[in-house]
């Protein structure tokens, strides 16, 4: 029987920590956290293998992101893999020259949406095999002046 506190903890974790390499602008750690084999799913696009790789590399340092994750479930699939699913609230702003933080907070998050996920666990731990990110409620513009 797979111990179910562990694994749910270290795929918690897992997501905690995908968001936390985005949002610092460490791209190279988010992308260690796939799996070879890993699925993204962005905007109704798969995207896998060194397209996965690349899609992570050339995010932008121009913009600063903060992913707020909540209502976090995830289940044993297997005795080596797991699903799950979150809800994700995105705040995304441009980074100025000579920015300092904190940085003024945007009146409503920009994005809204649900994740569907998938885990499984390798010789460095438990790593995404299956991301997908499904956008709900996203921002109007904001008017041009």
């Amino acid at each position: 029987m797979i111990d179910q506190s562990d694994f749910k903890i270290e795929c918690g974790e897992l997501l905690a920590s995908l968001y936390w390499a985005l949002d610092s602008g460490d791209n190279n750690a988010a992308v260690e956290l796939f799996s070879e084999d890993a699925k993204l799913v962005v905007s109704n696009v798969d995207i896998s293998g060194k397209a996965l790789k690349d899609y992570f590399l050339s995010r932008s340092g121009e913009v600063l992101t903060r992913h707020i994750i909540s209502n976090a479930v995830i289940a044993a699939d297997g005795p080596e893999t797991a699903s799950g699913r979150a809800y994700v609230m995105l705040y995304r702003l441009p980074k100025l020259a000579g920015d300092l933080l904190p940085g003024r907070l945007p009146s409503m998050p920009q994005a809204l949406g649900d994740l569907i996920l998938g885990f499984r666990k390798t010789s460095a731990g438990w790593r995404f095999t299956y991301y997908e990110s499904r956008p709900v409620l996203v921002a109007e513009p904001e008017p041009s002046n």
